[in-house]
């Protein structure tokens, strides 16, 4: 466009320096630029031709520049409003994986807990006294209570609807309705495998989601769906 308006404006100037020259070698010209007034006159209209020619030119000249402005600004102003919604969106992304984080090691702790009081009971026996017996009672009747609790914190940490955590809540749910330490000791792979694979898929999800939005666009084609 700049280009244009050059080329445009210098073809004005030349032409009209052209037609001055040309009128001069004919005698009714020469015979004006005797004459001081005609002369004026027509330098006036050359000039007035050029302005005619180079005003509107000047002007495109100017208002595509104001336009070229304009939409670089525009430009600059989308760029920024892009950078401002991907930082939001990233700040979300992260505080989402700081809640699962918690989650994570709420479902870890209250896990190990559990499984630790499950594998360590003692099963009573024929051999026991009467001291002994009522001492492991006791200590049935503690660990019963606290798994109890245990298993309502599981209960509500773990989505059913979710494939991985409903397979670590039904081993979890088995063990726990077992009747001897030898039965329970048999399933123990089985809860740590479900275990291992929602902790890791989990952790997974949480790095994914530390790095931004680009690094959760995998999650939502995994069929786990965790």
């Amino acid at each position: 466009m700049k280009a244009i308006g050059i080329i445009l404006a210098a073809g004005a100037l030349l032409y009209a320096g052209f037609v001055i020259g040309e009128c001069y070698h004919f005698e009714v010209f020469q015979k004006m630029f005797e004459t001081p007034g005609a002369a004026v006159g027509l330098i006036a209209a050359a000039l007035a031709l050029v302005s005619g020619i180079g005003g509107p030119t000047a002007s495109y000249f100017i208002g595509s520049r104001q336009a070229e402005i304009a939409s670089k600004q525009a430009s600059a102003s989308r760029i920024s409003a892009e950078a401002a919604r991907l930082t939001a969106l990233n700040a979300g992304t992260r505080e989402l994986a700081k809640v699962r984080l918690t989650w994570l090691e709420a479902l870890r702790d209250n896990l190990s807990e559990y499984h630790s009081i499950l594998m360590s009971a003692t099963d009573p026996h024929d051999q026991l006294t009467e001291a002994e017996r009522k001492a492991l009672k006791a200590k049935w009747d503690e660990d019963e209570r606290r798994l109890s609790y245990l298993g309502t914190q599981l209960d509500l940490l773990l989505n059913q609807e979710k494939p991985l955590q409903k397979a670590l809540w039904a081993i979890s749910d088995e063990i726990l309705n077992l009747k001897t330490k030898t039965e329970r000791h048999a399933k123990d792979a089985e809860l740590v495998v479900a275990a291992r694979a929602v902790i890791d898929f989990e952790w997974q999800k949480i790095k994914r989601e530390m790095r931004g939005p680009a690094g959760t666009d995998s999650l939502s084609t995994d069929p786990r769906l965790i």
